[in-house]
């Protein structure tokens, strides 16, 4: 894939592991109990190879981005290549 260029696939791969793992392992403690579920339930998606989409909603300041960051760095940590994609916006109906 390097040949081919692909700036964003070699980004995924070159992290730093050491200090990927120790975030990770700090991101995870710092999980409210409503966090830790939703967690583990998309890291028991991932491990078993169960294709699912998850739907994460909540106010502005309730810990999205926080979750994002404790699964994007456990998966990091263990050499995955993780694409996260989010979408806001509001449907008003007439």
């Amino acid at each position: 894939m390097q040949d081919a260029g692909n700036r964003l696939l070699l980004e995924e791969q070159h992290h730093a592991l050491k200090s990927t793992i120790q975030e990770a392992q700090d991101l995870k403690q710092g999980l409210n109990v409503e966090q830790r579920d939703v967690y583990d339930k998309i890291l028991d998606a991932v491990y078993h190879n169960i294709g699912q989409s998850f739907f994460v909603y909540g106010s502005g300041g309730t810990g999205k981005t926080y979750l994002w960051r404790a699964l994007t760095s456990k998966l990091h940590s263990q050499n995955n290549i993780v694409l996260v994609v989010t979408s806001s916006g509001i449907a008003h109906f007439y």
